[in-house]
């Protein structure tokens, strides 16, 4: 039995369409939201959005439903990957059997972290999974080695500080780390064979609560005595570097105080040995040793109350030295010493007089600008940053950041650079992808080639990112890397001949080439086109709609600036030839507050959102067949974010919140059907509407439908009346043959909250609600007879105190008098228990429990708590011969509690014993098991009643929503959508799922 504020309640489905609207011929059942879907061309469709599984089978973010609307199994996306993408919120066009899929997403290879070859790039190991979460720390171990700082697992090992890499690759076994804490910089002191950890919050054995740590580099044990106090420990450490005498660590001030930002550590003592602050607000993000000199950097623009602009050069006794004649015009995020240079990484574009962007370095002897080593890394159109700096020893440095290109050439997040003449950027491509804006944390040079550590998906390996190609068939994927880098693709469009894919967004380059936010590519071959018709970017934002009509593309977007080859400036909307240059015209609309959707269908196109116009307010429509005119239709179209629009036997039809609304032809709207909730999208193939959103159909159901558990159907009965302003709260629900009864309480008349007993025909939709001055709490249904029990005195005015029954729809005669309240009344073989906080029966003491002769109605003797001085008794279950009741209870100031056995055969008294580490209130029995919350599980576990033992469930669904109830195990919560789980298989067999803002009680 559901019960509440709800007016429908069904199997959740999308519903298919044919020419009539009223009733649908087909309700795939997708778990999730379709964000958009597009005719196959068969009669079905490809739908993708946000969604999990279609009809029970997985299916995350992209599926085919065939003309019937069934799942087709056969289109499998991406099958013939090892790991499909998690895909999200999707684009999707259909040509010549290949179905094109643009997004945010990437094919997923050796994700967090790689040891890459350092000529080519690609990945040195097997594609597969070593790591499982995000990698931040690594450094070389001065023998061809590596450290890298885990957080998670290696190899499917948990671990949780740092391994040790061999010069082979292999797993050092003899390194035994274990660090706690947020490890974000590592650095190993071949000298002293020591490996600092940094970072914030640390711990290890023998050693709690620091920022910086020192390790034997041999075996990973903690050094004990090497322990510096940096306060405050919750301030990540950024940069650590080693001279013969001295550890030096930077980090950015904590909540914007003072705090000393560089700290010399004396290596062997573990003292500090000198401290320096910056300006407030600020801090050190790196540090370097020359062999002479400290180098610092930052965001700072003094240290010490001195000026200095974002770094800093000190002697080993902390003096402060000048700084060189050319620094940088904005903050540093890394420096790094190597072979005679100091290097610089940040967020610059000039040093002194010189351009120069993102890094730089300077001749240690004399600290001059080299200015011939220029490799300038950008993001797009703006200055990228640097954030960390590696040289290999050899004459390339690795620098890594949020830059998409360097040295005019694309590359994404790190590449190598030589030390020698000016500066040149290798053509190494590791193809990243995946992972935050800036991908990469950290580079060393080890174990047989290049380390690169961070949040990316995929590294050193073909890659499949925000353009997908699959066989429109069997769903496997072409292995193509578009490329697209510097932002995401948010529409693409096919050109009328299908030989051409338009894209738009917010991206820099595709394929290697600058492409700042629109782009085309050749279908038979995916090169990128010479078509360009944004050159820079300034005040163009993104393009996020296109469409293409007779050679000419329509966008609109967030752009205000010349555009094409011709430049013309045109705002939020623009019309571009083939040869890239903007035609003259210009939509009537202009302005427009926000676009949901911008559709071309039979050369009109169609522009929805909040407009600006009086006339228009949501949606223009213009016939690009005569010039591009505005037209009639939709001219008095108000919705609610109206989108896709699509046209079905002969009208125009758009979506409009949970409406379906079609166009007249005078101008007017008309909503044809309301949902059950916000539609998606719409789609029309061969004949068949597609209304992405849950729709139930069928009756409405007043807030009241009785739900078979077993199968999820539901009974035809539907309440003669609307539910919803009756009862504000059930307590319980029971059925007998025809009659349902419930009880609950809700408002009278008069408007006071009272107890209220529904009992109902379902047969003949008889029903009749009566009033009760308390509240209903449990029912026992016996043969024809319906027991109720509960804290009340009337029953529609007729006097029954605690307990009361009846047949057929009738309140019966029966009619004892507990004292107080009754929590449970149950039956077993002949006899009616009830429980509760009473201490007499008719004027008999019973003390809480109490028994009648179910055939006579007649109170017994029997009166196994007689004696004591209280008790009460909340639950009842029976298993097997036995009736099991929770109760409490107190004899001669003993306190007792516990679950009371009663032998039905003879009403022989027992006492089972709770497990000991069974909650008082969270457990459930069914089939002779009790089930229970257990320290020793994360999930629900059954105890077998009879013979004690224990067994564990596979659960399939997570425990942190799960809650065990008298009713069952229940996941979830009513807002959000519940699931009733069967305890012996451990699987949902009923899930529920709120519609129209229902919240539903079981």
């Amino acid at each position: 039995m559901l019960v509440g504020q709800f007016t429908q309640a069904g199997v959740c489905g999308f519903p298919i369409f044919g020419a009539d609207l009223s009733t649908a011929a087909a309700r795939p059942v997708i778990t999730g939201d379709v964000r958009q879907s597009i005719p196959d061309g068969e009669g079905g469709f490809f739908v993708s959005g946000e969604f999990t599984d279609v009809d029970g089978v997985s299916r995350p973010g992209l599926a085919r439903l065939k003309a019937n609307g069934s799942l087709d199994e056969d289109f499998r996306p991406f099958s013939n990957l090892a790991k499909a993408p998690e895909l999200g919120n999707t684009k999707l066009a259909l040509a010549d059997g290949k179905l094109y899929v643009v997004g945010s997403f990437n094919s997923i290879s050796n994700p967090f972290g790689s040891i890459v070859n350092a000529t080519t790039g690609a990945s040195l190991w097997a594609s597969g999974l070593r790591f499982n979460n995000k990698v931040l720390a690594s450094t070389s171990d001065g023998a061809g080695g590596l450290y890298i700082a885990v957080t998670g697992s290696y190899q499917t090992a948990e671990v949780s500080g740092v391994i040790h890499l061999l010069a082979d690759g292999s797993l050092d076994p003899n390194f035994q780390n274990s660090v706690f804490g947020n490890i974000t910089v590592l650095a190993h002191d071949p000298a002293s064979n020591v490996l600092y950890v940094g970072g914030s919050n640390l711990s290890s054995s023998g050693v709690t609560m620091s920022s910086i740590l020192a390790y034997n580099a041999t075996t990973g044990a903690v050094i004990t005595t090497w322990n510096p106090w940096l306060d405050p420990i919750y301030t990540e450490l950024t940069g650590i570097a080693v001279s013969a005498t001295k550890v030096y660590v930077t980090r950015v001030n904590s909540y914007n105080s003072p705090t000393s930002g560089l700290i010399a550590i004396n290596k062997s003592t573990g003292v500090i040995s000198w401290q320096k602050s910056t300006t407030f607000r600020s801090g050190f993000y790196g540090v370097a040793f020359d062999g002479t000199y400290v180098h610092a950097v930052g965001a700072f623009t003094s240290v010490g109350g001195v000026g200095r602009n974002f770094m800093a050069k000190f002697d080993e006794n902390g003096n402060l030295q000048a700084n060189p004649a050319s620094v940088p015009n904005s903050e540093l995020n890394s420096v790094h010493y190597a072979a005679g240079h100091l290097y610089i990484g940040g967020r610059f574009t000039s040093v002194g007089a010189t351009s120069a962007h993102g890094i730089a370095r300077y001749n240690t002897s004399d600290m001059s600008l080299d200015t011939t080593w220029v490799p300038n890394p950008v993001n797009a159109s703006t200055l990228g940053t640097v954030s960390g700096i590696v040289h290999d020893g050899a004459g390339t440095l690795y620098v890594y950041g949020d830059f998409s290109a360097i040295g005019g050439k694309v590359m994404s997040g790190v590449a190598a650079i030589t030390t020698t003449g000016a500066g040149t950027v290798k053509d190494w491509d590791l193809m990243i992808a995946g992972g935050e804006s800036a991908p990469v944390n950290t580079v060393a040079v080890g174990a047989g080639g290049v380390f690169v550590g961070g949040t990316f998906q995929s590294i050193g390996a073909p890659v499949i990112r925000n353009l997908a190609v699959l066989d429109s068939e069997s769903g496997e994927a072409e292995i193509f890397d578009s490329k697209i880098l510097g932002g995401q693709v948010l529409s693409m469009a096919l050109s009328g001949d299908q030989q051409t894919l338009y894209l738009a967004g917010d991206f820099s380059s595709v394929r290697g080439q600058q492409r700042l936010g629109l782009a085309s590519i050749r279908l038979s071959d995916l090169e990128l086109t010479t078509w360009a018709p944004v050159t820079a970017r300034g005040t163009f934002d993104e393009v996020r709609h296109i469409q293409e009509y007779d050679d000419i593309v329509y966008i609109s977007g967030y752009f205000s600036q010349p555009l094409g080859l011709n430049m013309q400036v045109r705002e939020d909307y623009a019309a571009i030839d083939l040869t890239a240059n903007v035609i003259p015209w210009v939509p009537a609309l202009t302005d427009p507050y926000d676009i949901t959707d911008f559709i071309i269908r039979d050369g009109v196109l169609y522009t929805m959102g909040r407009l600006s116009s009086g006339t228009n307010k949501n949606l223009a429509a213009y016939d690009l067949k005569t010039g591009g005119g505005l037209m009639t239709l939709g001219r008095d179209f108000v919705g609610s974010y109206p989108h896709s629009l699509v046209e079905h036997y002969g009208k125009i039809y758009v979506t409009s919140g949970a409406d379906l609304v079609r166009l007249e032809s005078d101008g007017t709207a008309t909503v044809v059907k309301t949902l059950s909730s916000l539609i998606g999208t719409l789609s029309v193939s061969g004949g068949n509407l597609l209304v992405t959103a849950n729709d139930l159909g069928g009756p409405d159901r007043n807030g009241m439908v009785i739900v078979n558990s077993k199968d999820g159907s539901l009974s035809g009965w539907v309440p003669s009346t609307p539910m919803q302003p009756e009862f504000q709260q059930i307590n319980a629900a029971a059925r007998i043959g025809d009659y349902l009864y419930v009880g609950g309480r809700g408002d009278n008349p008069m408007g006071a909250t009272v107890g209220k007993l529904l009992v109902a025909n379902i047969k003949t939709g008889a029903q009749q609600i009566l009033e009760v001055d308390g509240t209903v709490k449990s029912f026992e249904a016996v043969g024809e007879v319906m027991y109720v029990a509960g804290a009340f005195y009337e029953i529609d005015g007729q006097s029954r105190s605690h307990v009361a029954s009846f047949v057929n729809g009738q309140l019966t005669s029966w009619h004892p008098e507990p004292d107080n309240n009754v929590d449970f009344i149950k039956y077993h073989q002949g006899v009616v228990y009830i429980g509760g906080e009473f201490v007499e029966v008719d004027g008999n003491m019973r003390q809480g429990l109490a028994a009648f002769d179910a055939s006579t109605g007649a109170l017994l003797a029997w009166a196994p708590f007689a004696g004591h001085d209280w008790g009460y008794f909340a639950r009842a279950n029976v298993v097997g011969n036995k009736i099991y009741i929770l109760y409490e209870a107190e004899k001669n100031g003993d306190y007792e509690f516990g679950l009371l056995t009663v032998q039905t055969d003879s009403m022989l008294v027992g006492l089972w014993a709770l497990p000991d580490d069974a909650d008082f209130n969270d457990w459930y029995v069914q089939d002779g098991k009790f089930y229970y919350w257990s320290p020793d599980s994360e999930f629900p576990v059954a105890l077998d009643m009879v013979t004690g033992q224990t067994s564990e469930i596979s659960w399939e669904l997570s425990s942190y929503e799960m809650n065990i109830t008298p009713y069952g195990i229940i996941w979830g919560q009513p807002s959000s959508g519940m699931a009733l789980m069967d305890v012996q298989t451990g699987k949902a067999k009923l899930v529920l799922k709120e519609v129209e803002g229902a919240v539903l009680e079981l």
